[in-house]
């Protein structure tokens, strides 16, 4: 039935006039190929997403239909912070009509047209909302994947650009339609207004603020393994480098729920809100509204933690933070979820690893209590990760390193 649902979905291309371009990325270190979309915006102009380019050291452009290759000269504009990007070729194509995403209203139906795994389709969707202040525009299709629609535009009934895909992933549930996001068109032609020099690849590459992708996207990968250590200090580079990358917080924040570090879960969460606020607007104040209660909501409960741990003291908010996630990794356990599990336990060792490396020989001693309440209760708990996966290797290492760092506290 689902793939019936796909067939109906991915609808007849020929009635398009505009160009669009399937973009095949090199990376350097292990000359590995990836594949995006783009479209032509004027003649010698392609836009597509800045994570679409980051990271590439060699990119090159083709229109499956007619099987153009388009010579990529370099970037001519972009806009890090709405993930969009426009490059500049030496041939021509043809560019498609700009519609007014500020008309786009929920209901109303689209099409995605784009490529995926070297094939050209026309997604039909229906707009499902309109966010950030207009800046997305969430759209529904009824295909099982939208991984790989990067860059694609997106249509209004009459073909014209309204938005740029930027994002889809897989149904939360079987039977579940896609939610794709995109950036709205306004923005990109506001993005065309700008006259800028044409700016060599390798060199746009290097800057930081475009090195944030890079290395969100190492992030990524690193939790895909279930290393969650590594994928939380890549979204740290990637802050570092781009302080103003709302889906950076928001995925650092998901890593911290999953450890169950819920205090620096508000903290992420509350910074990804203040880059997607909703402004003020009679035409979305529902929209509005719901944020701002959000907000306040999460606003509290953050206030409301910093000031127990503030009233309790430190060293007894450390002792029961630690008991609680113990706790909920033994939930965990009886549910199955190994792997969260075992991340769990890492953050906790790290947590008493910070303590040890960082207090003095005083303030250690604070912790003590904490980590011979702590100690039994760890090795019990990864016991049972042991008996359930008794080849698991980390579980034996995490055992080792409660007791090693009880002997530290010990000592």
């Amino acid at each position: 039935m689902q793939q019936e649902k796909d067939n109906i979905s991915q609808q007849n291309t020929e009635k398009i006039t505009g160009t669009t371009v399937l973009i095949e990325k090199q990376y350097g270190e292990d000359k590995s190929n990836a594949l995006g979309n783009g479209f032509f915006i004027e003649p010698d102009k392609i836009a597509t997403n800045v994570h679409v380019l980051a990271g590439a050291e060699k990119i090159t452009a083709k229109c499956l239909e007619t099987e153009t290759a388009y010579t990529v000269e370099g970037i001519i504009t972009f806009d890090d912070i709405n993930d969009l990007a426009v490059l500049k070729v030496t041939e021509e194509g043809t560019p498609f009509p700009f519609g007014n995403s500020k008309k786009v209203h929920k209901g109303n139906q689209v099409s995605l047209f784009g490529h995926r795994k070297n094939k050209t389709n026309r997604v039909e969707g229906t707009v499902h909302s309109i966010r950030n202040s207009g800046k997305h525009i969430v759209v529904e299709f009824n295909i099982t994947d939208a991984q790989g629609y990067s860059g694609s535009p997106l249509l209004n009934t009459k073909d014209e650009v309204i938005a740029i895909i930027c994002s889809g992933g897989p149904p939360v549930d079987e039977g579940e339609s896609i939610k794709g996001t995109t950036i709205a068109s306004n923005l990109l032609k506001n993005l065309l207004n700008e006259t800028n020099e044409v700016e060599s690849l390798d060199a746009w590459q290097k800057r930081p603020r475009i090195q944030a992708y890079v290395k969100s996207y190492e992030a990524y990968l690193s939790r895909e393994h279930g290393d969650t250590k590594e994928a939380i200090a890549r979204y740290d580079d990637a802050i570092r480098l781009n302080p103003d990358l709302a889906n950076v917080y928001t995925n650092r924040a998901s890593i911290m729920f999953s450890i169950e570090k819920r205090d620096e879960y508000f903290l992420n969460t509350l910074s990804a809100y203040k880059l997607q606020r909703e402004r003020f607007s009679l035409k979305r104040f529902g929209l509005f509204f719901s944020w701002q209660l959000r907000y306040i909501r999460l606003f509290l409960v953050s206030g409301f933690q910093n000031f127990l741990k503030k009233l309790v003291g430190e060293s007894t908010w450390f002792e029961t933070q630690a008991q609680v996630r113990f706790r909920l990794a033994k939930r965990r356990i009886a549910n199955g979820e190994i792997s969260d599990v075992l991340n769990i336990y890492q953050a906790i060792i790290d947590d008493f690893t910070e303590v040890i490396d960082h207090k003095s020989i005083e303030e250690k001693r604070k912790y003590l209590y904490a980590a011979k309440n702590s100690y039994q209760e760890a090795i019990t708990n990864l016991s049972e990760v042991i008996k359930q996966k008794p080849k698991r290797a980390a579980s034996y290492y995490h055992r080792g390193m409660a007791k090693y760092i009880f002997g530290e506290f010990e000592s």
